[in-house]
């Protein structure tokens, strides 16, 4: 098998369409429908199941696709860092929301600082979708909320931080029951981020589940909310310090009731450390125990 075909079969699969993965490489359709066949002659397996005029990956396709990806990014990477000796690096580096808009502004500048011929590009999204980020080869290295899903990606603890809930002074008290405060309205993140799935956790395990009456993907707009009075937010004690002292927001303090997270740094279990990616994580490390 041949880096060719992993490519054709991982045009495919992000395709599901022989056609469209035809035309996204600009080669013949009969050489894609080649390619698949002679790598499900080659493994014994079939990668694809035809579903409502679709392709639809089977179990064993998405296995040798994890593979896929993982091969073809190591080779590029390759070819990026000897064919290029003269440059010092691409990051790509991915962090879940309230990571991003708390911590990891400050950590790429110290990079940036470090080796200002670093070329870092940071993407900020929910914490599942960082981490397919990291199983498709899309991005280098991580930092998100929460512990990772897959057994592909290897994490290390990197600090300790707590979320709080907070509201409006002029409509909420500063100390609430569990009970009284799930009465409120809730402004919550979305579905799949590591702050919904912590706060998720924390209610269920006290047999409790939290509605939500705003969901957003942005902690500021969640801010907003709560200074305006909607709602009580759960977030990042460091995002609302400055708030809280101003009394915008206050805090609101409930018995026996503690929101702790810690956040990780992933990579992917296989992908190839290199000299300058160590110095890099090692950079990173020292950012965050330096704020914890």
């Amino acid at each position: 098998m041949t880096l060719r075909h992993l490519r054709i079969f991982i045009a495919v699969a992000d395709q599901e369409s022989i056609t469209k993965a035809a035309k996204e490489l600009y080669i013949a359709q009969p050489t894609v429908s080649v390619a698949v066949h002679e790598l499900e002659e080659h493994y014994g397996i079939c990668l694809f199941e035809r579903l409502n005029k679709r392709l639809r990956i089977t179990e064993d396709g998405r296995r040798l696709l994890a593979y896929a990806r993982h091969i073809v990014g190591l080779f590029e990477e390759m070819e990026r860092t000897l064919g290029a000796p003269d440059q010092r690096g691409l990051l790509r580096l991915g962090c879940s929301v309230t990571v991003g808009s708390c911590y990891v502004p400050k950590v790429v500048k110290k990079l940036k600082e470090a080796w200002p011929q670093l070329e870092v590009r940071v993407r900020v999204e929910a914490s599942d979708e960082i981490e397919k980020g990291i199983l498709q080869d899309g991005l280098d290295l991580a930092v998100i909320e929460g512990i990772p899903h897959s057994e592909y990606l290897t994490c290390k603890p990197l600090m300790d931080d707590q979320m709080i809930p907070v509201g409006s002074p002029e409509v909420y008290p500063g100390r609430m029951s569990l009970s009284q405060l799930l009465e409120c309205p809730l402004l919550l993140r979305e579905r799949g981020s590591g702050a919904r799935e912590i706060l998720e956790h924390a209610l269920g395990a006290r047999g409790y589940k939290a509605e939500a009456a705003w969901e957003s993907s942005s902690v500021e707009a969640l801010k907003m909310a709560a200074q305006e009075g909607i709602g009580i937010a759960f977030l990042p004690e460091r995002l609302v310090e400055t708030e809280i002292q101003q009394g915008t927001l206050r805090r609101i303090r409930v018995p026996d009731f503690v929101l702790h997270r810690t956040i990780h740094m992933i990579h992917h279990r296989s992908k190839y450390i290199s000299q300058g990616m160590e110095q890099w994580m090692r950079l990173i490390e020292d950012a965050f125990e330096r704020k914890e």
